[in-house]
């Protein structure tokens, strides 16, 4: 009697419930702030390359686009593909990374990393030489 009282308990049952959907629920929330944080921190980096390329594009001298665009979006860093000799129609290149580390510890595992690094780059025509 007392054995099928035990096992019949509402709150005990409730509690098991929880504690079985609890983990998997917490996955599903983490890890949809976990991807994105992600898929933000790469329409940032992809933004700031589109930036930076168009400012040189322009004509604006390399050291003040990657001046910029760092101060613009901080954690970022900046490299630039580009001749200041170039002429009109060459290309510019931007490419913008920035260090991401994942929240998730079961998603670092899925990714093999807790640490990632997010790049974009952006190819430009040069419409004006600098300094002209």
């Amino acid at each position: 009697m007392n054995m099928v009282r035990i096992f019949s308990c509402p709150r005990g049952q409730a509690a098991l419930e929880m504690a079985l959907i609890l983990p998997i629920l917490l996955l599903l929330v983490f890890g949809t702030v976990d991807f994105g944080l992600i898929f933000l921190t790469r329409s940032q980096v992809e933004e700031a390359s589109a930036t930076g390329a168009r400012l040189a594009s322009l004509g604006t001298a390399g050291a003040a686009v990657e001046s910029t665009v760092e101060a613009d979006y901080p954690g970022l860093t900046v490299n630039l593909s580009y001749n200041p000799g170039d002429t009109v129609g060459a290309q510019v290149t931007v490419t913008a990374s920035k260090p991401y580390v994942v929240l998730t510890p079961v998603i670092a595992a899925f990714l093999g990393t807790s640490r990632l690094t997010i790049s974009g780059n952006t190819t430009m025509v040069v419409e004006q030489v600098p300094g002209s």
